[in-house]
């Protein structure tokens, strides 16, 4: 009885600080809003998506959240964010980006050698210009996810109840938010579920939010800008050259969905999650904080 007495109050805990967290991340979009409403009459900067926009506001938001519940509730320990200085040492950034690209670069080069993925030629035109406006879009939209998922909710999982419930609760919250996107099925979010344990596992082994921010757009940026194909279902205006057509079964590919959807990029993302299980982080949490 003292064991389940113990429980509900980690998570009365755990609930009332995510409750400050979120107010501190509303009050703040809230704020931007009103600042920015005259800078911008129109919503949107010129040149700018929306979708874009509203990612970095809510990121900075979200920064500047992490900020005050370290510094009021979490006695300024910021190893629970993710964000301490150790988690930007280059050898977890390394990890974190060559993991991304390893995770869909490997089994897209594979289906693209035997066939399953089909280049469309069309034409020639710059490719720059695309993958440096694509990386600037990723960046932002993982900055803001990856700190929804694996900043101060997963550190504050991870301290308390250890890393099957951070990383479950974390990956379980982060297929959801795809249910939303453009031809989302039970196999598709599955698939970006597989991404989301990749991704909670790299944060739990490097102990770095950061490494796990790389991994993400790299993971986007490579579906699109390598392989030229959709992205968690959001099909984006492609640059000249070619492009990519899934061909073949979608559960092996991820069809229209992107890689990220099929067997093949999980099976991948798998492997790299147990890969990790070898370089873990000495400084991660044990879940005995109280």
């Amino acid at each position: 009885m003292t064991a389940f007495n113990e429980r509900v109050d980690e998570a009365i805990g755990i609930l009332g600080r995510l409750v400050a967290f979120t107010a501190a991340t509303l009050l703040v979009v809230f704020l931007c809003g009103i600042a920015l409403k005259p800078v911008f009459p129109a919503g949107v900067p010129p040149g700018l998506e929306g979708r874009v926009f509203i990612a970095v506001i809510v990121t900075f938001a979200l920064v500047v959240a992490h900020v005050v519940v370290v510094a009021l509730l979490e006695r300024a320990e910021w190893q629970v964010t993710g964000f301490q200085v150790d988690g930007w040492r280059p050898l977890a950034l390394a990890i974190g980006l060559i993991a991304g690209l390893a995770g869909v670069l490997l089994p897209g080069g594979i289906l693209l050698s035997t066939g399953h993925i089909k280049v469309i030629t069309g034409v020639p035109g710059p490719w720059f210009p695309f993958a440096a406006s694509s990386l600037g879009v990723f960046a932002a939209l993982a900055a803001m996810e990856e700190l929804i998922f694996r900043g101060y909710f997963f550190g504050l999982l991870l301290d308390r109840w250890g890393p099957r419930a951070a990383i479950g609760c974390t990956t379980a919250g982060f297929a959801l938010l795809h249910f939303f996107n453009p031809g989302a099925t039970a196999w598709t979010l599955l698939g970006v579920g597989v991404a989301g344990f990749f991704l909670g596992m790299l944060r739990y082994a490097t102990g770095s939010l950061a490494a796990a921010w790389l991994a993400h757009v790299a993971i986007n940026w490579a579906q699109a800008a390598v392989f030229r194909i959709p992205v968690s279902g959001l099909h984006l205006q492609l640059p000249p050259g070619f492009h990519g057509e899934m061909q073949g079964p979608a559960w092996l590919t991820g069809g229209a969905w992107g890689l990220e959807g099929g067997v093949a990029t999980a099976a991948a993302l798998l492997l790299i999650s147990l890969l990790l299980l070898g370089v873990r982080a000495p400084t991660v949490g044990t879940g005995r904080r109280r």
